[in-house]
């Protein structure tokens, strides 16, 4: 124990890793970006959280009633407007002799083989994202999250950004272990204390893993705290969410797969780096994408990288079974890995 603290304090106080966790911080911000605009102070802020795609607490819940009455005023208005050419004009009252006697939907489905489809699509369009008001954009976040603000959305975004940044960026990362590991100290070290090989591996796999998930765990925090405090200075009566240590069990695992991954493709390829990187970008670009591509099931479900952003899925919900499934694997990848032939030793 006292080798893997020994090397965590010394190995991350070198620049490398410093800026590793510098960049890993700056890609995390940068998908987050929306955190700042919570609470809503006025429509700008709505306006923004929009251009970023976080949509679901901004706009009105219409019904088809609603929006064609909407797209009957739009109608009207473009109609009286002196500026709508007239072959326009003539098709947009066309269009609303159709809806003052069908339902929207209908009126949509008529027009779909005609010149008139992207004219009525576009009204229909635009009367569908009519944004709330500030008081209910703000009254719509505190009821779906229980009183705690944006608290929650921040966490299960951050999980989920936070495996996937990683799993890209760890290839300097692990490189720079696995390189340090034929470090001519390291090797001492092991000659004259009669330790074997896959103990100084397994220490290292440590050294790697515990400062990613502490670095991990407290950024999640302060982005938490950050959050909590904007809605706390604005008068809000909002509970702490205590950032969820079940989280880690989504994280943890696929941080151990992508470095047993990244491990056993090193070995595999005769610790020529160049040649891991294609093969493991492309592992890492499968798994962020599972859906573009066509997989059986039973390979979907081993899938490493987990989504919490949607909005339906739960941390209480999660299977916790499927992270255990991808830990045992990881330690088997792992221990193939170093198992491979070692080749010629080559790198970048």
């Amino acid at each position: 124990m006292e080798y893997i603290k020994n090397s965590i304090i010394c190995r991350c106080k070198q620049p490398f890793i410093i800026a590793f966790f510098v960049l890993y911080t700056l890609f995390i911000l940068s998908q987050l970006k929306e955190i700042k605009y919570y609470p809503f102070e006025n429509e700008s802020d709505m306006v923004s959280v929009g251009d970023l795609g976080d949509i679901e607490y901004i706009y009105k819940d219409l019904s088809s009633d609603d929006i064609k009455e909407i797209v009957l005023n739009d109608v009207e208005e473009k109609i009286n407007n002196s500026a709508t050419s007239p072959n326009t004009k003539k098709m947009l009252e066309d269009i609303k002799e159709q809806l003052e006697v069908k339902g929207i939907d209908e009126v949509k489905e008529y027009y779909e083989q005609t010149d008139y489809y992207l004219l009525i699509d576009s009204l229909i369009s635009n009367a569908k994202y009519q944004y709330k008001t500030i008081e209910d954009a703000n009254a719509s976040v505190m009821n779906k999250n229980f009183n705690y603000g944006y608290q929650i959305d921040v966490q299960k975004k951050f999980i989920t950004y936070s495996q996937a940044i990683l799993a890209f960026i760890l290839l300097p990362y692990v490189y720079f272990f696995v390189h340090d590991n034929h470090n001519p100290q390291i090797e001492e070290a092991r000659r004259i204390t009669n330790t074997r090989k896959i103990k100084f591996y397994i220490y290292d796999l440590l050294v790697i893993i515990i400062p990613c998930v502490l670095y991990t765990y407290f950024l999640g925090i302060a982005l938490n705290v950050y959050s909590f405090m904007k809605y706390k200075n604005a008068g809000y009566d909002i509970h702490y969410c205590f950032t969820y240590p079940k989280y880690l069990t989504i994280f943890i695992p696929t941080l151990l797969m992508c470095i047993a991954i990244l491990v056993f493709l090193y070995r595999l390829f005769g610790e020529n780096f160049a040649a891991t990187i294609p093969v493991y970008l492309a592992w890492v670009i499968l798994n962020i994408t599972p859906k573009a591509f066509s997989i059986p099931k039973i390979i979907y479900r081993l899938i490493v990288i987990q989504r919490l952003d949607d909005i339906q899925t739960s941390i209480y919900k999660y299977s916790f079974a499927q992270r255990i499934i991808v830990l045992f694997v990881a330690i088997i990848v792992f221990t193939v890995g170093y198992n491979c032939k070692r080749g010629r030793r080559k790198t970048l």
